[in-house]
């Protein structure tokens, strides 16, 4: 029985050992018709690179998968550089070679080797090729492949000059270029600055569902495309508080909005015996603004402007010039307009005749101090 179970024991260390040594992997192919990626002049190299991702493949049955597929072109001897969002045009860069790139990555029980990978046979479609870079990525476990696609297709397709101005495609900054006819084109327009807010597109040589909306989709026709994305100042409004009292405020040109960055003017009224306290503007997130001299610069926001009044002390009434006036019976008697001020700077004229004490009486720019009894 023991040695029954000796036997039993080594060969399934024996089974093991032969799971444990992957297969190392010699050949890769993967398919791609390129007559079906749009690789003509005029085209956008992100549509390529769509292109590429959705039409190639590797064998189900085969000893790796697809991780990953991209249109690229050589860098450098050694290097190359994917398109990313891909807004240049095949063609516009006349020395500029196209590669695909595929990362391939071993399936259980089998591996690439990380000495020997550069030996690996590479076939495209059934046919062999020469890579024109492969490398190991030791960190993935995986191989980079990357095969030069040949010279694009030109005059196949008639290509028509695009100019663009102030917007994004593919959210990259374009101005155009020479466009094949048929190919498709989203453009955004670009981020208002601040004070303005976009007014939609003035164009020729196409015809827009909503020339409104800052997303602009349009096919390239059979000529020249001119389109640009337009802006206007935004009208902020000026709201005078309805809480005001003793005085009042309005803007100085009459004016119930401004743009951006506008000097507004205030005009500050106080009523008869008051004074200016405070003079205050706000934003719409009611953050202060600053005012100097009863004037502001107009944020990139509505605002509310608002006063408080105070009266004035018997100090700023009082003057050394006397009046023809005289007292009795706790009334001021004048002959003409007049108006009474306690020390404190309030308007007490309303009860001339039970006065008693101190008082300011003013008429026009003149004040004099009075005891009434």
């Amino acid at each position: 029985m023991k040695r029954i179970y000796t036997l039993l024991v080594a060969a399934m260390a024996a089974v093991c050992g032969a799971l444990a040594d992957d297969v190392t992997i010699t050949e890769v192919e993967f398919s791609l018709d390129v007559n079906n990626i749009g690789y003509f002049a005029g085209n956008f190299e992100g549509n390529v690179q769509s292109a590429i991702r959705n039409n190639i493949s590797v064998a189900s049955d085969a000893e790796y998968t697809l991780t990953d597929k991209f249109l690229c072109f050589v860098r450098n001897v050694t290097g190359v550089q994917a398109v990313n969002r891909g807004v240049a045009l095949i063609g516009d860069n006349a020395s500029r070679e196209y590669l695909v790139g595929v990362h391939l990555i071993p399936k259980e029980g089998y591996t690439f080797s990380d000495t020997d990978y550069a030996s690996i046979s590479v076939k495209w479609g059934g046919n062999s090729v020469t890579p024109h870079l492969i490398y190991y990525n030791s960190y993935y476990k995986l191989i980079e492949v990357y095969v030069k696609l040949g010279a694009w297709e030109t005059g196949t397709v008639a290509t028509h000059t695009l100019t663009v101005a102030n917007a994004t495609y593919n959210s990259e900054n374009f101005t155009g270029g020479s466009v094949a006819e048929g190919v498709k084109l989203t453009l955004t327009a670009n981020t208002a600055a601040t004070g303005y807010k976009f007014n939609g597109w003035i164009y020729t040589g196409i015809t827009l569902a909503d020339a409104t909306s800052n997303v602009a989709e349009f096919t390239m026709p059979a000529n020249d495309v001119t389109i640009t994305a337009v802006y206007k100042k935004i009208d902020y409004t000026i709201t005078i508080a309805d809480d005001i009292e003793n005085g009042t405020v309005s803007v100085t040109s009459g004016a119930t909005t401004a743009h951006y960055d506008d000097e507004v003017a205030l005009t500050v009224t106080p009523a008869t015996g008051y004074e200016l306290d405070v003079l205050s503007v706000k934003d719409a997130d009611n953050n202060a603004i600053t005012v100097v001299d009863n004037k502001f610069t107009m944020p990139a926001s509505n605002v509310t402007v608002s006063a408080t009044f105070k009266a004035k002390t018997a100090t700023a009434l009082a003057t050394t010039q006397a009046l023809d006036l005289r007292t009795e019976s706790g009334r001021v008697i004048y002959d003409g307009d007049f108006q009474i001020f306690d020390l404190l700077g309030r308007n007490v004229t309303e009860m001339n005749g039970q006065l008693n004490g101190v008082y300011i009486v003013k008429v026009g720019d003149k004040a004099q101090k009075v005891v009434v009894k």
